[in-house]
């Protein structure tokens, strides 16, 4: 079965409110928006549920911040069963204080590593360009 795009936002309720989405992720009728109280998306969502539901078995990342929703929910869907494509260039996260270490370029160079080398058993990792992830193969 081919992989079906499916958009699913995840954003903490307090994020929210001051949070200005950009209107281009705009939710469609069909796109699930989930509300979750960790940087795990599946930890107390229906995440799981709605991805059993659509038979999906790969799931593509891209987010903010690489050193906590973006670590948390990549290791967490691996050990859910799924395979993980990680959009090299499509998370980010906070820049630190002048003079701090790392800084967010390190940070998400950092993750790129460390996700193209990981291993799970039985799962797939791909780090790639976001240009370069198709959802229709």
């Amino acid at each position: 079965m081919p992989d079906t795009a499916l958009l699913i936002i995840d954003m903490q309720r307090a994020l929210a409110e001051w949070l200005e989405v950009h209107p281009t992720l705009t939710p469609e009728p069909t796109d699930v928006v989930l509300d979750k109280d960790s940087a795990d998306s599946f930890l107390g969502t229906a995440l799981s549920k709605v991805l059993e539901e659509r038979a999906g078995r790969r799931f593509v990342v891209t987010r903010y911040a690489s050193d906590f929703c973006v670590d948390s929910t990549s290791r967490s869907a691996l050990s859910h069963g799924y395979d993980l494509v990680l959009a090299a260039d499509g998370h980010t996260t906070m820049e630190r204080p002048d003079g701090a270490a790392p800084t967010a370029a390190q940070i998400v160079a950092h993750h790129n590593v460390i996700f193209s080398v990981i291993q799970y058993a039985g799962r797939s990792v791909t780090v790639a360009p976001a240009a370069e992830i198709r959802f229709d193969t």
